[in-house]
């Protein structure tokens, strides 16, 4: 092989220099970027965890800005979206996360959220679907296409639901209540009132499972026999606030308002809080007997 002349080493040297320089400047700008993303990912995060979602958005957006297609960005953003009631850009969001990570069942979990959002409900129950398919372990999925499936009337996968979240966390009063509130759909009042009766164990301050267990006794034609139940355990134990509400409710139920709110001014001074929550109960079913529903 003919060797190079002075001149052409020179050149070559030379050609060989800026060609370094070129890939250095490459690998620094790719450096570089991949700073700024790791940078605007873990203040997105910040944000998010502390509800700020304006700014969270704003960091997703300059990740985008830099690399379109990063699937974290796109969830964190879909979520930031959602907070600030951009329900639209949040579908966008999540629908591009999944198009790009498909295994997240939180990602499908918040485009449910979004659809239901809207009231697009068959929608959201497909999404929240993607998601227990994506991780059968996800609760949260479970619990909120039970509340899809409710407003769409399929009561019998919203009972399956509900079970599925129970086994998982039996302590979760909204799950009992739920299931109390679906098998009154269904006229199953004596299953109906044994899952409100757990939601009260579980939370006693939840007036409207009181006021939804009486109403289930009213519908088995056991709401005088409950009544006189309740009177009695009052009289027996005065100073038992959680009886009190019950008994309220049972008056309401009956159509008596003047003797819930007796109930009402005796559990002021047992328990002001729970009062309190009783009498919203009271304003609501004025309200919504004066509109004849």
């Amino acid at each position: 092989m003919r060797s190079l002349g002075r001149g052409n080493r020179c050149i070559w040297v030379i050609a060989v220099f800026f060609g370094s320089l070129v890939c250095l400047g490459c690998e620094a700008k790719q450096t570089t970027e991949i700073d700024d993303v790791k940078f605007h990912l873990e203040h997105g995060s910040f944000y998010l965890d502390r509800a700020m979602w304006e700014e969270a958005a704003g960091e997703y957006e300059s990740i985008l800005s830099i690399e379109p297609n990063h699937p974290e960005a796109h969830d964190g953003l879909g979520v930031a979206y959602f907070w600030l009631g951009r329900y639209q850009e949040a579908i966008a969001s999540y629908r591009k996360a999944t198009s790009l990570k498909a295994d997240c069942a939180g990602t499908y979990f918040g485009l449910g959220a979004a659809y239901g959002a809207l009231g697009r409900w068959e929608e959201a129950a497909d999404s929240y679907r993607e998601a227990t398919r994506t991780d059968p372990n996800y609760e949260p999925a479970y619990n909120d296409l039970a509340l899809a499936c409710g407003e769409l009337s399929h009561w019998e996968e919203a009972i399956t639901c509900y079970r599925e979240v129970i086994q998982h966390k039996p302590h979760l009063t909204e799950a009992h209540y739920g299931l109390g509130v679906v098998y009154g759909k269904l006229g199953s009042y004596e299953e109906s009132i044994k899952s409100y009766q757990e939601a009260i164990r579980l939370r006693p301050d939840l007036v409207e499972a009181h006021h939804n267990l009486l109403v289930a006794h009213r519908e088995l034609g056991s709401l005088q026999e409950t009544l006189e139940r309740l009177k009695e355990a009052c009289r027996l134990n005065l100073e038992d606030a959680v009886t009190r509400v019950t008994l309220a409710c049972a008056y309401l139920v009956n159509g008596d308002r003047n003797a819930a709110l007796d109930q009402h001014r005796t559990l002021r001074d047992l328990n002001p809080a729970l009062a309190s929550e009783l009498f919203a109960q009271i304003r609501r079913w004025r309200l919504s007997t004066a509109s004849g529903n």
